[in-house]
């Protein structure tokens, strides 16, 4: 125990440190809770949120917040919004707080929640007095933040606090001046009180990225300005509506591992970057590309997740479990390599049974693990395609409504892959996360 215990100490220093590429506790137009559960009000998935969106003239200034619960498959279940003042911090508990009606609902139903900041889009441009009349030059548009809930909502963009104020006119006509700051955060925890044990749950910051955001190259990049991309088949009006967002629609997120892959039918391009962190941080470097071609497929990632069990398979003693996440399909049977802690290898099966949000127990759900690897780890590699069980092609609406066959993978269409374990040992008083690490190669 005392080895494992050490072990567990320096992996967790490891991938919680500056060196891991992981983004965490940065500010952003959202986030993602990759695992959340409402098993009872004493066993639930718990978020404290800070905002921090408001001018630095005006800091009460309201940003509408939205949040998308989705299940294991990214099937959209249950959605809603509060308002958030600059400088607040707010909790919210998953089945039983009055921000989330209706989570009750679902006890039991494991998925992940999306909390984004929500946009209207606006003109943008300059004015000026001609002839004792104030007229109005539209530039651009952009998404100017929500300060109330809306029935529907656009994503907000991703900005950082530097950029200055625009001038932006309202559906009613009327002049005003933003600052389209985007800086919300969170964490989140599993409380489970009968064995007062409050287990962390790694949040992913954005940007968020879905599928209708692109820079607009023909406005002032200090402004931060975003249109509508061309949707899927180059539908150019085409944007995502985050209140109705469903399992195509979140693209990437920063915070995790991102690797964006030339576009598939049915799917739109996206710019290219050097780091995905800076996709929709806009800037003159990003916005003066002429063109913006599809992404290429990054280097191959391999993620190594560390585990602990006994081989015994039913609960208690020691046992682990491994969350894997990803804004693409997921599913399948994949050769990975297991290690024990003596350099033994073993290649076995690892079962991905769920599209976008799967939790493994490595003692009944890797395939021909030798009882021997106790204590170790597995290397996975979410971005290439499994052997076999993936899933087959599917049907989106083409061009004048025909539709067109896509290939729905992660291996495929790219995206973000994000993954953790979590531990559970007679060593310990409490359940201990420990960040998947992952490496180029």
């Amino acid at each position: 125990m005392k080895k494992f215990a050490m072990a567990a100490v320096a992996a967790a220093a490891l991938s919680g440190g500056v060196a891991h590429a992981y983004s965490a506790g940065q500010f952003s137009n959202g986030f993602v809770v990759p695992n959340v559960i409402f098993n009872s009000a004493a066993d639930t998935t718990a978020v404290g949120l800070i905002n921090q969106s408001g001018d630095a003239k005006a800091a009460a200034a309201a940003r509408a917040v939205y949040w998308i619960f989705f299940d294991q498959d990214s099937n959209h279940l249950l959605d809603g919004c509060f308002v958030m003042t600059g400088k607040e911090s707010k909790s919210f508990v998953w089945g039983s707080e009055a921000s989330a009606p209706g989570s009750s609902n679902f006890a039991g139903t494991r998925g992940y929640l999306v909390f984004a900041l929500g946009a209207s889009a606006a003109d943008v441009g300059t004015t000026q007095l001609v002839g004792g009349v104030t007229q109005f030059t539209a530039t651009g548009r952009v998404r100017v933040p929500h300060q109330s809930c809306q029935s529907s909502a656009l994503l907000a963009p991703e900005v950082p606090a530097y950029v200055a104020p625009v001038t932006t006119r309202d559906a009613a006509g009327n002049i005003s001046v933003q600052r389209l700051t985007a800086q919300l955060t969170g964490a989140a925890f599993q409380v489970t009180t009968a064995t007062a044990d409050v287990q962390y749950v790694p949040t992913i910051p954005g940007a968020l990225i879905v599928n209708d955001f692109v820079t607009n190259a023909a406005v002032n990049p200090n402004n931060s300005v975003v249109a509508a991309a061309p949707g899927p088949n180059g539908q150019a009006s085409n944007t995502v509506d985050i209140v109705k967002m469903g399992p195509d629609d979140l693209i990437a997120v920063a915070g995790a591992v991102t690797t964006l892959t030339a576009a598939a039918p049915g799917f739109p391009a996206l710019p290219t970057v050097t780091n995905p962190a800076n996709i929709f941080s806009l800037n003159a470097a990003n916005i003066a590309q002429a063109a913006i071609p599809a992404l290429t497929a990054g280097p191959v990632t391999e993620m190594s997740l560390r585990y602990f069990i006994d081989a015994n398979k039913a609960a208690g003693g020691n046992d682990t479990r491994l969350v894997f996440w990803s804004t693409g399909d997921q599913r399948g049977t994949y050769s990975v390599n297991a290690f024990d802690n003596a350099q033994n290898r073993s290649s076995v099966n690892l079962n991905l049974l769920r599209a976008e949000l799967d939790v493994v127990n490595p003692e009944t759900s890797i395939t021909a693990l030798p009882s021997t690897f106790v204590d170790g780890f597995i290397e996975y590699t979410p971005f290439v395609a499994p052997n076999s069980n993936g899933p087959a092609n599917v049907l989106v609406p083409g061009a004048g409504g025909a539709a067109v066959a896509v290939d729905p993978k992660l291996s495929t269409l790219g995206g973000s892959s994000f993954t953790y374990s979590t531990i559970i040992s007679q060593a310990f008083g409490a359940v201990q996360t420990i960040l998947g690490a992952h490496r180029n190669r």
